[in-house]
Formats: structure tokens, C-alpha cells, sequence
């Protein structure tokens, strides 16, 4: 339970900071966290409209499943394998979940 509560913190401080910083110039798009530790899944979603198009956009998705966090979506340019481990996430507590598990067998990560 430590452990999970610790990644839960972890997850949580990451997305809010994440999540205040302007995506765009535009003042019609925002970034919203999206944090639900009880199901333990954490967004960070841009919303909003560009000109006359409604923009709905997942920037980052982390699940914790089995006491580890998965990387389910990452359209930043941070990698964020590296900046969990700094924020203390042990390497075999990451499962790189975007790629198929044949490709997760090649990392220094957890497979699943």
C-alpha cells in the first residue's frame, strides 16, 4: 500500500504541474488534470476550440495497475521513463504501455 500511495503522489504532483502550463498561445485551449486515485488513472487532457474546430486531446496518460505505473500515451517531447525514475519510481515499476509487449521485452522496463 506504501508503495502505490507513494506512485499515487507522485503521479498526482506531476500532471497538476503539467497541466498549468499553457499547451498554446491560445487563450480557448486549456490543460486539464484528470486524477482518479481510486481507479488509479491521471490525464492530462487540452481542451477547448481552435478557431471553429472543438479540440479534445489526451496529452499524457499513466495508469498504475499491480503497483506499477504504466506510460499509456505521451505526446510531449519529455521523456517521461527518465523523469519518473528521478522523481524516485523504480525502473522495474515502468511499463512503457503504448508499445506492443513483444517491443517491451527489448527495455530495461517492466513488461507488464
Amino acid at each position: 500500500m506504501e508503495k502505490l500511495e507513494r506512485y499515487q503522489k507522485i503521479l498526482t504532483e506531476f500532471v497538476e504541474d503539467f497541466a498549468k502550463n499553457p499547451f498554446s498561445i491560445q487563450k480557448e485551449l486549456e490543460n486539464q488534470a484528470l486524477i482518479d486515485t481510486k481507479h488509479n488513472h491521471f490525464q492530462v487532457v487540452t481542451i477547448g476550440w481552435d478557431r471553429n474546430s472543438f479540440v479534445y486531446n489526451p496529452i499524457l496518460h499513466f495508469d498504475i495497475k499491480d503497483d506499477k505505473i504504466w506510460i499509456q500515451q505521451n505526446w510531449t517531447d519529455i521523456l517521461l521513463d527518465i523523469e519518473l525514475i528521478k522523481m524516485g519510481v523504480d525502473r522495474h515499476d515502468i511499463v512503457l504501455g503504448f508499445l506492443p509487449v513483444y517491443a517491451r521485452e527489448h527495455s530495461s522496463y517492466a513488461i507488464a
